[in-house]
Parts: structure tokens; sequence; C-alpha cells
């Protein structure tokens, strides 16, 4: 019997993780990225039970629970510092039917790259879907050079043991004689290129365009500060920040702002999260202090289709997905 064919346009976690899951149900699947390199960068991401159960289906939820660093307590609190809630992980994983991992997002590409076949993941590979395909004949992808061209992954950002780095560079892997091949057919395409999807827009017309949320996220990760601290989520007038402890002793923190579509910071944006929470409690000033002055951390949060109640956005290097609101 052939082995069916997949093509997944897009390599972030969504792609990657359907790519593991199709290759583990015996299909031959080929990455296209069209960025020259997956690097390792990123922030944090929050991965709940639900979300652990699903990378359960590609024997990658134990690896993800061991990188859980939030083994005490936690809550909401008010800039001042004064606790609303209080929680613990142990009530929490007992409550939801599991814990909560906060991992970096580099980590995690890692783990779902080293459950891809060598070769799979094509970098610096734009596709567009140019056949829809039918029941009588298979989707047809082209593929076009991206960014400044193919590339491998120089490292592991995050690794989750010693093999996963040899993993991750294995599954990305430059083309043979310096090119791709122009066309690929396959049974199935999977449109992950982001919530700007060109694949979306091409099988779906009429989808509505993003539209902006109403606010406005920073994310970045910071040394852990000398005064131990406990996670939380602090609530101000249009305001959220968050920090949260990543398994590698560094700190992982978001922060949202209502703030008025297209407005950008008068100076810089680490400038913009003083003045907005430099006077909150600690650990925040603490955190902030760790950014480089001059560093472009704001992402513009846009929703993908009316009334969506979630939000995505693409941002400064080392950017994530925004926090839940």
């Amino acid at each position: 019997m052939t082995q069916p064919r997949a093509v997944v346009i897009g390599g972030g976690i969504g792609g990657l993780t359907a790519a593991a899951a199709l290759h583990r149900h015996g299909w031959s699947v080929t990455v296209l990225e069209r960025s020259a390199a997956l690097e390792p960068v990123g922030a944090g991401i929050a991965l709940a039970p639900n979300a652990q159960r699903a990378l359960d289906v590609i024997e990658a939820g134990d690896d993800v629970r061991a990188m859980s660093a939030w083994q005490a307590g936690g809550g909401l609190r008010l800039p001042g510092g004064r606790w609303l809630s209080h929680t613990t992980s142990d009530a929490a994983a007992e409550r939801f039917g599991g814990p909560v991992v906060i991992a970096h997002r580099a980590a995690l590409v890692d783990l779902l790259l080293s459950r891809l076949p060598a070769g799979s993941v094509r970098t610096g590979a734009a596709g567009e879907i140019t056949d829809p395909g039918a029941p009588d004949r298979p989707a047809r992808v082209t593929v076009t050079a991206a960014e400044a061209g193919p590339g491998a992954r120089s490292g592991a950002g995050g690794s989750t043991g010693p093999d996963a780095a040899s993993a991750a560079t294995d599954a990305v892997a430059p083309p043979a004689g310096g090119a791709y091949p122009a066309t690929l057919d396959a049974e199935l395409v999977v449109a992950a290129d982001g919530i700007h999807s060109a694949a979306r827009s091409t099988l779906f017309p009429a989808t509505p365009a993003p539209r902006y949320a109403g606010f406005t996220a920073w994310r970045f990760v910071a040394p852990e500060p000398e005064q131990p601290f406990e996670p939380h989520e602090t609530w101000g007038r249009g305001l959220v920040w968050g920090t949260v402890p990543l398994h590698d002793g560094r700190v992982y923190v978001f922060a949202t702002a209502a703030v008025p579509a297209g407005g950008r910071a008068a100076d810089d944006e680490r400038a913009e999260l003083l003045r907005r929470f430099g006077g909150w409690h600690h650990p925040v000033p603490a955190l902030l202090a760790a950014v480089r002055p001059g560093t472009s951390c704001a992402t513009t949060c846009t929703r993908p289709r009316p009334r969506c109640p979630r939000t995505t956005g693409a941002g400064w290097p080392s950017s994530a997905t925004p926090p839940t609101p």
C-alpha cells in the first residue's frame, strides 16, 4: 500500500505537533518553514492539562511535564502586592486533572522536532497551495525560496535530554543539491502558517481578516531575581503582569495593556514598561531592570475572527503567544 503523503505549511508548535502525529500514524510528512532556520528563540508558553493530553498522543506529554517548575504556591495579586487569591500547584492539578506547565518555546520546539524523521523539516521554504486537490487527484503545493534561504537548526535552545539536540538537528536538513523540489503533491495539506495564514485564505477566501483585540502584550525571559517570589498574575486598571519560573532557572514574564490600535511607545518598550509597571510589587522592578534598554518587546494582539476569545501575534525575537486574558 502506498504511504499517504502530508505537507504541513508552517514549522511552529502547531505545525510540528501535527507533523509528529501524522508521522506516528504512518504518513510521509514534509514540513515547510519559511524562516531560514529554526533558531532557539521564544519566550514562555503555558501548557494546560488538555494540551499535555494531546501531546501524550505523540508520547511527548511526560517530557513536557518534566519541564514543570511550579511546585509550590501562587495566585492573583494587586499592583501593591496584596493577594486576591492564592492556590498551590497540587490544588490546581487536582482541580484541572494535572499541572499547568510553563515551558520555554524553544524547548518545546526541540521536543517536537525529536519526534520527526531526518530531513522532514525544510527551512527557507515557503509553501503555496496551487491546487487543493479532489477525490481523484492529490493536492499540490508550490515551494519557493523564502527569507535568506534554507538552513538547519544550529543548536537546541531548550533541549529536554542529551539526545534532543542531535534529534532536532537531524529533523531539519538543507536540501540536496541546494534546492528543494518546486512542487509537492500530497493527500493532505495542513495550514499551520499562523494568524495571517496565506494557506487559509486560499482555501477559505471569505474568512474575515484578523482584527485588533484591544490590547498589546509584552513578553520576555529574564534571569531569576535574587529575592525569591511566588508565581503570580497581577491585575491593575487595564493592565496585567505575570511572572512564572521556567524549569531552567530563568523567569518568563508577560504583560498586557489596553491601548488604542496602532499605538507605540514614544521612546522604547522598556521605558514604556517602566512607566506602566515600574512601581509594582516585587519582583516586577527587578525583572524590568534586566531588560536591555532599546529592546523592542511589544506585540500587537489581534483576533483571528470576530468574537474570538483568544489572541495571538508576532513580536520581538523572544516573543511567544500572549497570555490568556
